[in-house]
């Protein structure tokens, strides 16, 4: 994606933080400035700056991308910014009212991930001829036996279960939803952005010790976990105390409960319950 926009050492990169490190890495290949954006510490959206002037000579290319299946749409100003998107994570949901994929002028989403699990390689779309050509000429560089000339069938299967899979997501956050929401309890529930779709691979929650709720959940073996990868968290700490103060406040604060197609009913309300009983000190249920 980085590759095919032409970035050069004049340009300003900016990622927010968390976004992949494969993404970082093709920015800081390409010779182009990297700059990191902050995160909302309530929701995790990107908190764009309003000042997005690019500097001569040079572009500002801003990088969106969608964690958690929660898209994240472009801000109504900066009209100056070159926009590309990272489809991958919310890959079925839409903001605005248009599909994440459609958000940047060259968009990806890296296959192997939900709920493109079975499939491998990656997409690639742009709506500019010359960058669709360089695209092209990046693939006649592909030695044929490298190539991706199929799948097993993987994407074909992904493409025709992605409505169901999604829906099922949003389903199973909808009964988190609805239990949650008479009782009251120490815990914020972490939403989407109010104009966006989001497709729900997990349900984030914003409880007074999130370690302390991941402990009493594994306890009745139920995997909640942190959003936090090792370089991430080594990112937040080198930062720590001056940058990025949303992003670390999200991080530290934000746990995610399982919530995918394969959970039904009961299940969904056992972990809710497991979340009340937690936070309201009483006894697990034997």
């Amino acid at each position: 994606m980085l590759r095919i926009s032409s970035l050069g050492p004049h340009d300003r990169v900016r990622v927010p933080i968390g976004a992949s490190h494969d993404l970082e890495r093709a920015a800081l290949a390409t010779g182009a400035q990297m700059v990191p954006v902050d995160l909302d510490p309530s929701g995790g959206a990107p908190i764009w700056p309003t000042d997005l002037v690019p500097p001569r000579p040079g572009r500002v290319v801003c990088v969106l991308d969608h964690p958690w299946g929660r898209p994240a749409p472009r801000p109504q100003a900066a009209a100056e910014c070159v926009w590309l998107e990272d489809a991958t994570g919310a890959v079925g949901g839409s903001a605005r009212g248009r599909a994440v994929g459609s958000l940047g002028r060259v968009a990806v989403a890296a296959l192997g991930a939900w709920p493109l699990d079975r499939s491998r390689g990656a997409l690639v779309a742009t709506d500019l001829p010359d960058q669709a050509a360089r695209l092209q000429a990046l693939l006649d560089e592909i030695p044929r036996d490298h190539a991706m000339t199929g799948s097993g069938g993987g994407l074909e299967a992904d493409a025709a279960d992605l409505e169901d899979r999604v829906d099922a997501c949003r389903a199973a956050a909808g009964v988190y939803d609805s239990a949650f929401r008479p009782l009251a309890l120490l815990m914020s529930v972490v939403p989407p952005h109010p104009e966006t779709s989001a497709t729900f691979p997990l349900y984030l929650v914003q409880p007074p010790d999130p370690d302390a709720l991941i402990d009493a959940l594994a306890q009745r073996d139920i995997e909640a976990r942190r959003l936090l990868d090792p370089r991430l968290s080594s990112l937040l700490n080198v930062g720590r105390g001056t940058a990025w103060p949303g992003a670390r406040s999200f991080y530290s604060r934000t746990v995610g409960l399982p919530c995918h197609p394969d959970l039904g009913l009961g299940e969904l309300l056992y972990v809710a319950d497991a979340v009340r009983r937690h936070l309201q000190g009483l006894p697990a249920r034997s």
